[in-house]
């Protein structure tokens, strides 16, 4: 049986700026704001703002695509003239 990959699965960043994520709600989130967003950047703030509905609002964090591999034996094509 295969599992449904979840979005927490892998590493969440920021979709605006690339930070890690931290499954918790921001440390400096106001009540006036609204309900707290379940996630922050590593210093505690929110992520960062985009429009929303309702106007600016904290983005929903993203999995962080996976780093491309080189193939085994894959030749280097750096074809530079270095003279």
């Amino acid at each position: 049986m295969t599992r449904t990959p979840h979005p927490h699965d892998g590493p969440l960043v920021c979709p605006e700026c690339g930070e890690p994520v931290l499954p918790r709600a921001p440390s400096s989130w106001q009540p006036a704001l609204g309900p707290a967003p379940a996630h922050s950047h590593l210093d505690g703030q929110p992520l960062c703002p985009v429009v929303g509905p309702h106007g600016y609002q904290p983005a929903y964090p993203v999995r962080r695509p996976p780093a491309p591999t080189a193939r085994p034996g894959a030749a280097d094509t750096d074809e530079s003239d270095e003279s």
